[in-house]
């Protein structure tokens, strides 16, 4: 159920929102940052995530493999800065900080000392003293240190005998894989979807063969309300088989016309199509594709059945015909400007003699749920001021009134 707020007070806030707010573009594939679709423990202990991030015209979607693992580091225990000592001659390490019951605070180091060298290694970059413990095979052991104490007007430093402490720390390995997806399919459905690997189609969804899989949604797209999000695995494209070419054979018989920029082709970096049994030229590909298929051209909705991190789902996507990357936009400069797409629309209008206006924006939002997430603000200036806002992620409303009379 909706919450609803109504607040009324001053005029505060008078044309704050009718000076240039941006309405989102309606090109936005879902998640814009990766978002994790499968975490595992491995053999050793190690934790091992998987997350996927949409892609857009400027980067190809990705996987993202992250592999994190607790290990025990040798640590002094103390925080440092770079400084300039013995006249300016050397760099050193200047203490900032102790960590209380440390291997510093044992060695009776304390804030404002200089440390100039490890075991006779020099201590002269920021990260020397990080790189030099990172090195140890076991973590606490004795070094050596030298040391300029505050405060020592003689420049003589002196010679300490520590033990370095063991101290957990997570450290992670990840790695970022670059997907190849179909442009056709997302220019018409709004669905971004790639083939994952078999190795990785084993470790994130227990199958030994490659899959179909989503990487993302154009937010306010056929396949955004349709309820497919990232992370799904497509188990069957209207009722058959689920692959990258069956998807898309499968909007192109939903097509009365081809555009050749949207030709539904994948090509790797250096522009060779990834199979090589198949003909090269985009027209050659199509007709190929279209001649091992056995199914009937119709205007109908594609029918999905996935499975994902949000369980099992049956979704069915309807194709639009101008593509979902369509931009409508109109200005007036300082008096009118519309934007309107896939995703949302947003207009604004104030008069000349600043008594009249408005500024709305409505829009397709990232959701992490099957349910759309669609956002309203609408601000409105008639010699006082209305304002509305949906806030979807709290499911609540909110009405603000400012007007010269009391309410």
């Amino acid at each position: 159920m909706k919450h609803h707020t109504l607040i009324v007070g001053t005029a505060a806030l008078l044309i704050s929102s009718l000076t240039g707010c941006k309405t989102p573009r309606s090109g936005f594939v879902f998640p814009i940052q990766p978002r994790k679709i499968h975490t595992a423990t491995a053999e050793d202990g190690a934790t091992e995530s998987w997350a996927v991030a949409g892609g857009n015209t400027s980067y190809l979607p990705r996987l993202v493999a992250a592999t994190s693992r607790n290990t025990e580091v040798a640590r002094l225990g103390v925080r440092i800065r770079l400084k300039k000592v013995l006249g300016g001659n050397r760099m050193g390490l200047e203490i900032t900080e102790v960590t209380p019951s440390s291997a510093a605070a044992d060695a009776e180091l304390r804030p404002g000392d200089v440390l100039l060298a490890i075991d006779g290694q020099p201590l002269e970059t920021r990260y020397a003293l990080r790189d030099y413990l990172a090195n140890f095979d076991q973590p606490a052991r004795k070094v050596t240190l030298s040391v300029l104490a505050q405060g020592d007007t003689t420049n003589t430093p002196r010679t300490l005998t520590a033990r370095t402490q063991a101290v957990a720390v997570a450290e992670t390995d990840e790695q970022s894989i670059e997907l190849h997806h179909s442009a056709g399919v997302q220019h018409y459905t709004g669905l971004q979807a790639a083939t994952l690997s078999a190795e990785h189609a084993k470790a994130i969804y227990g199958v030994d063969t490659p899959v179909l899989f989503v990487t993302g949604v154009v937010g306010g797209s056929p396949a955004y309300f349709a309820g497919l999000r990232a992370g799904d695995r497509v188990l069957s494209v209207d009722g058959g088989p689920a692959s990258l070419d069956e998807l898309r054979v499968a909007v192109f018989d939903r097509l009365d016309y081809l555009t050749p920029p949207m030709d539904l082709l994948m090509f790797d970096h250096n522009g060779v199509y990834e199979n090589s049994s198949v003909p090269r030229d985009s027209y050659g590909v199509c007709a190929e594709l279209q001649w091992n298929d056995e199914r009937v051209s119709e205007d109908a909705p594609l029918t999905l059945e996935v499975d994902g991190p949000l369980g099992r789902h049956r979704a069915i996507v309807p194709l639009v015909q101008q593509g979902v990357d369509t931009v409508t936009e109109a200005d007036l400069p300082g008096v009118w400007t519309s934007t309107s797409g896939i995703r949302g629309t947003g207009m604004q209008f104030l008069d000349p003699g600043f008594t009249i206006g408005f500024d709305y924006r409505s829009y397709a939002g990232d959701s992490e749920t099957r349910d759309p997430v669609e956002s309203l603000s609408l601000d409105l200036l008639p010699f006082g001021m209305f304002q509305v806002k949906s806030f979807p992620a709290s499911d609540r409303d909110e009405v603000t009134l400012f007007w010269f009379l009391t309410i």
